[in-house]
């Protein structure tokens, strides 16, 4: 003779509650995989935005700022051409910074522009293990 499954076991608060974490802790991770796809598609639209506009010409600093005046968002990632005089003496580095996979020392400089303004100019990323200063100029 055989003997089937007691079902009557599931029917116990303890199970009860045992399957109803089991479907919380699922659909959490069904909101989490949603999450991913939703940080995905962001991430695509913000790589899009900054390829589009690194590929737009240089054009002058006053005017992208005339264009877009208060709308910081839209100037973000945009080239500009600007002249002055970088003071090469005030330069700091950022050490420990990642920039397209590549780990280094940022550099930058304020440039003294002609209406009095100055501007801070990050200048580039020095790899690690680079020997000597940062090249000037």
């Amino acid at each position: 003779m055989t003997r089937g499954f007691d079902t009557s076991i599931l029917k116990g608060p303890r199970w009860i509650v045992a399957i109803f974490v089991g479907l919380l802790i699922a659909l959490a991770f069904v909101r989490l995989g949603i999450w991913q796809l939703d940080r995905l598609e962001e991430r695509r639209t913000f790589n899009t935005t900054v390829n589009v506009r690194a590929a737009e010409p240089a054009r002058p600093l006053e005017g992208v700022l005339g264009q877009y005046e208060d709308k910081v968002d839209e100037m973000r990632h945009r080239q500009v051409r600007v002249e002055g005089v970088y003071r090469i003496e005030d330069e700091f580095f950022s050490v420990g910074r990642l920039v397209d996979d590549m780990s280094g020392t940022l550099i930058a400089t304020p440039l003294d522009r002609d209406d009095g303004t100055v501007l801070i100019v990050i200048r580039g990323l020095v790899p690690p293990g680079t020997s000597g200063p940062p090249a000037q100029g």
